[in-house]
């Protein structure tokens, strides 16, 4: 009797240990599987566009206010680099630093 106690607990012992390889094993596959990035879902064709009726009777106050005010001209980058530059250049003239010199060039930036 004590052989085939022997045996049975060496069984259940291997048993064990794979069990327990297969479950980091799958640990570790399922992980990366849940890192890749989903694709788009698909929308529903129906919903979006009974939707867009009533956001567009929403919008449309909010687009007349818009259209009072008048339109800021864009700069390009390097007109904003240069501004960015002279800016920072005051800030380093009045030894600014931290959360005073974030708000200084801020102002500044603004002002032009």
């Amino acid at each position: 009797m004590r052989g085939s106690q022997l045996n049975l607990i060496t069984f259940m012992k291997k048993i064990t240990a794979l069990l327990s390889a297969l479950a980091i094993s799958a640990a570790l596959i399922s992980g990366s599987s849940f890192a890749q990035t989903p694709a788009a879902p698909a929308a529903p064709a129906a919903a979006p566009a009974a939707a867009a009726p009533a956001a567009a009777k929403a919008d449309k106050p909010a687009k007349a206010a818009k259209a009072d005010k008048p339109a800021k001209e864009k700069k390009s980058r390097a007109e904003r680099t240069a501004k960015s530059k002279e800016c920072s250049a005051k800030a380093d003239e009045q030894k600014l630093h931290g959360k005073a010199r974030a708000k200084f060039r801020a102002e500044c930036k603004k002002a032009a």
